[in-house]
């Protein structure tokens, strides 16, 4: 469903991005691991079409996307959970859904009912204002109201930072939840035992360059050479 090839990214006169390339199938979820500030996040909004790439080529459900502007690439059906959860803190928990509500190329139809059934948490909460929520809970409304754009492919930037541990449990049941509904998702991220649970292909970033790409299955023997790459 999205190719990436070669990418070289940008910002000013920094060279930030070198050579990656990525695939993610069809209804498979596929994980970016590394530190801090080796690239992953800029990957995600290359993709998106936030910092368009000097080099390479983007292909999105087989039509080129690179240099696209973000808006059509959302139309597209690319949706996109940036690291700082963005919520309308003055509105209800339902209404924040609501307002996203849009329908997309080949989307799955999502409604606040459906959201609400992935994350049942947030149906307690419907009604209270998003301001008033945990960090945990405002990071579950920013995943669920991504769904109401209808996206076929949704981009996660680091959906764990800073939860606590029953919280990133709940994260990747839901996770889970939207794969097993078809949903492909590519998500960045630093913990390689969230990686481990929720992503079919994995790629390892440092220095703003892919250095290692393997399946699920390959992470237990690889194990050391991944973690190589994730310590300072």
């Amino acid at each position: 469903m999205l190719e990436c090839d070669r990418l070289h990214t940008y910002y000013g006169a920094a060279h930030v991005l070198f050579a990656v390339s990525l695939n993610v199938a069809p209804g498979t979820a596929a994980c970016i691991l590394g530190r801090n500030g080796v690239g992953k996040s800029t990957t995600l909004r290359t993709v998106m079409g936030l910092t368009p790439p000097r080099e390479g080529s983007i292909l999105f459900k087989g039509r080129r996307i690179d240099g696209l502007p973000a808006y059509k690439v959302a139309r597209m059906g690319l949706g996109y959970v940036p690291e700082d959860r963005r919520v309308f803190a003055e509105l209800s928990v339902e209404d924040n859904l609501l307002v996203a509500e849009r329908q997309a190329e080949g989307g799955f139809g999502w409604t606040a009912e459906r959201a609400f059934e992935v994350f049942p948490a947030l149906q307690e909460f419907r009604t209270r204002l998003a301001g008033f929520l945990s960090g945990g809970q405002q990071q579950m409304l920013t995943i669920a109201r991504a769904l109401m754009g209808n996206p076929s492919m949704l981009l996660l930037d680091e959906p764990t930072e800073g939860l606590s541990p029953v919280m990133v449990k709940t994260l990747e049941e839901a996770i889970l939840s939207l794969k097993r509904e078809g949903l492909t998702m590519l998500v960045a991220a630093q913990d390689m035992h969230f990686a481990a649970k929720v992503a079919d292909h994995l790629y390892v970033m440092n220095r703003g360059a892919i250095v290692y790409e393997g399946q699920r299955a390959d992470m237990e023997r690889d194990a050391a050479v991944i973690q190589s790459h994730l310590v300072v």
